[in-house]
């Protein structure tokens, strides 16, 4: 649920291929630019949806964190290199002879009631996670000590390269004297009192979150903006005329390739935050499913005209994907082609497993976005032997079933792939114990899965990214997902707003407190 990773949580599906639309109207001519971060105004942004969970952390689920970065922080952030680098943490030493990590909690930080950000507070959070099951790799640590007011010891029965991230970069917290006094779980799921740049000051589900600046924010002279509001506008077109009628000033969910280009052709800003893999994950965990059969699985690649479908859909600005890595990581194949296009032998390798007849399947979609991606997909699947259901759903019917399961059909998804450390999202989102969603229709073998946990357990970087090479080669043979689109995430903003972004890659970071706005 952090800056890169979890942004996912606000991309979701929408992204994997993006889709026609339309809008119209120009933005008004802003003042001239300046380069100088200035102080002020209140940023208004647009969402598609909004959280679930705000203040506590061990029932964040998938798109809690989309939003937590502006009240909540972690231990450790990374840098646009994908160093780890403080946050609420100064420093840590690992001992991995001894098989510990401890933390040195940065000093003088205050919770937005006030109370201290020291030791207790933080095994406050971690207890509470590791009971409800939801830290990743939680189940390594035998004991949290309290070393002293800003000194945390975990000790561990291994060491693995993977903890620092599970335990440092994916882990927000707030105060336990909040949730303490003010009632608990119940109180806390919508009051959130953590560190960050804002404070909450007001929340209304599906509706709009409003943020005021944090005065005692321990980064000196931060943040820069006074706040900011939240609003939901799930409808596309409601996103773009509220942008042209000047009434937000960041719209994170304009979702297709047509209404991308066309705002951009106004005159707004589209700045990439990150790049993402989409797939189609078949249910082969379950025995009974067509998709059992890797015959069935390999058809559908087969059915599928990758470069064709992309290009249509998305004007150029996605690519088609045949490996689950993006094509600038260092674990992509530039010599795997994957399965061509060639609806002819889906139809004989369905004949082979049995469905000479049509194999009835069904294809799960988001009706907001992804409708358009979806015939598509059916289209070419009917074409290649299937006979393919549409079945079109809510956001949160989607998301409950990419965590619960699903049958005889194909589930979308998408990995985050922030750079240079892609290692890291494809085993949170697709290792031995994913974050939300899990996805437990996805067919882990016994071999993929001791990749999996050797992977989990490597002690450097260079090992893991060997290991996580044979997993994407064994996903690619065994076709358990199949990958549709590398694209981008693309939020629109008013010309008079600076984001945070990386000086060589130029994506943008949400890191908050560095955001910042011209007078307009």
């Amino acid at each position: 649920m952090k800056r890169s990773v979890f942004i996912l949580i606000a991309l979701l599906m929408v992204s994997a291929i993006m889709i026609p639309a339309c809008g119209k109207g120009t933005p008004t001519p802003p003042p001239p630019p300046t380069e100088e971060p200035q102080y002020g105004g209140i940023m208004r942004c647009a969402f598609t949806f909004g959280p679930r969970i705000l203040g506590y952390f061990p029932e964040f689920g998938f798109t809690d964190g989309a939003t937590a970065w502006y009240y909540a922080e972690s231990m450790l952030n990374v840098d646009e290199k994908g160093n780890l680098i403080p946050e609420l943490a100064t420093s840590w030493d690992v001992d991995a002879t001894n098989k510990t990590i401890t933390w040195h909690l940065r000093q003088g930080v205050k919770f937005h009631d006030g109370t201290d950000w020291n030791a207790e507070a933080a095994k406050w959070t971690y207890d509470k996670t590791i009971e409800a099951g939801k830290l990743q790799s939680g189940n390594l640590i035998t004991s949290i000590e309290v070393i002293d007011d800003y000194t945390l010891r975990f000790n561990l029965t291994q060491f693995s390269n993977r903890l620092l991230m599970s335990y440092g970069y994916m882990v927000f917290f707030f105060s336990p004297t909040a949730f303490e006094t003010n009632g608990g779980k119940e109180w806390a799921r919508t009051h959130p009192v953590g560190t960050g740049p804002f404070k909450v000051t007001e929340f209304k589900r599906d509706a709009y979150i409003k943020m005021e600046k944090n005065t005692d924010y321990w980064r000196p002279n931060r943040p820069y903006l006074d706040g900011v509001d939240i609003r939901m506008i799930p409808q596309e077109l409601t996103g773009a005329a509220s942008m042209e009628a000047g009434e937000i000033d960041y719209w994170q969910s304009a979702t297709t390739a047509t209404m991308i280009l066309e705002m951009r052709d106004k005159g707004y800003k589209d700045e990439i935050s990150g790049l993402t893999l989409g797939f189609l994950m078949p249910d082969a965990a379950n025995p009974d499913s067509p998709f059992a059969d890797k015959r069935v699985r390999e058809a559908v690649e087969y059915a599928i005209d990758r470069p064709t479908m992309v290009q249509a859909l998305s004007l150029g600005l996605s690519a088609p994907s045949f490996q689950l890595a993006v094509s600038i990581s260092s674990v992509y194949d530039p010599d795997y082609k994957g399965r061509p296009y060639d609806p002819e032998k889906a139809k004989k390798l369905l004949a082979e497993a049995g469905y000479s007849d049509g194999c009835p399947i069904s294809l799960f979609a988001i009706q907001m976005g992804t409708m358009d991606q979806a015939t598509a997909l059916k289209n070419y699947l009917d074409a290649g032997g299937f006979v393919t259901k549409i079945e079109g759903m809510d956001m949160g019917r989607f998301m409950t079933m990419q965590s619960d399961g699903w049958k005889n059909g194909l589930m979308s998804g998408l990995v985050f792939a922030p750079q240079p450390n892609f290692t890291s999202s494809f085993l949170q989102a697709l290792g031995p114990t994913p974050t939300s969603p899990v996805y437990p229709s996805f067919l882990r073998t016994p071999e993929y899965q001791a990749l999996c946990e050797q992977a989990n357990s490597a002690y450097d970087l260079k090992t893991e990214e060997a290991l996580v090479k044979k997993m994407i080669k064994l996903i690619a043979e065994d076709a358990t997902i199949i990958p549709t689109t590398e694209g981008n995430f693309r939020p629109i903003m008013q010309t008079w707003v600076h984001p945070m972004k990386d000086k060589e890659s130029g994506i943008v970071r949400f890191t908050m407190s560095e955001w910042w706005m011209e007078p307009h």
